[in-house]
């Protein structure tokens, strides 16, 4: 399977980085979020951080911030995340979160998307067991 677009859920400091960093490396994201301000922040933080990134380490083959900017876009509207391949979440460590996003992704997504979690606390099997892909929900 051949990975051409990339959901991630939850825009707080791990959904950013994982954002910026699949974007450099020329992804396209969608970066879901249910709060605009938690996406404003997001989008002034990654602009400040490109711009940063290119002034230190100021290399021809890094692509441009707009570049990589143009590749990431921030919604809260979950219906963006239809054709993605691959879905990454990023929430808050807390189950009552956690439990509502995975039945939603499972009916938006494609049947092939996997979903990874960050989760270092919540057990894979149970959050699998909210979905009808448990062989393709996994812990990066």
């Amino acid at each position: 399977m051949r990975i051409k677009i990339i959901g991630v859920v939850g825009a707080g400091i791990m959904g950013r980085g994982v954002s910026l960093s699949l974007a450099q490396t020329n992804h396209r994201v969608i970066l879901v979020d249910i709060s605009s301000e938690i996406l404003d922040n997001a989008t002034k933080e990654l602009r400040e951080y490109t711009r940063m990134q290119r002034l230190f380490q100021n290399s021809d083959d890094m692509p441009s911030p707009g570049e990589v900017l143009d590749r990431i876009t921030l919604t809260t509207n979950y219906e963006l995340l239809r054709e993605v391949d691959f879905v990454m979440e990023h929430v808050t460590e807390k189950w009552k979160i956690k439990k509502d996003i995975y039945p939603k992704l499972d009916d938006i997504c494609l049947k092939e998307c996997i979903f990874a979690s960050g989760t270092s606390t919540i057990p894979i099997t149970r959050i699998a067991s909210l979905t009808n892909r448990a062989q393709g929900t996994w812990r990066p």
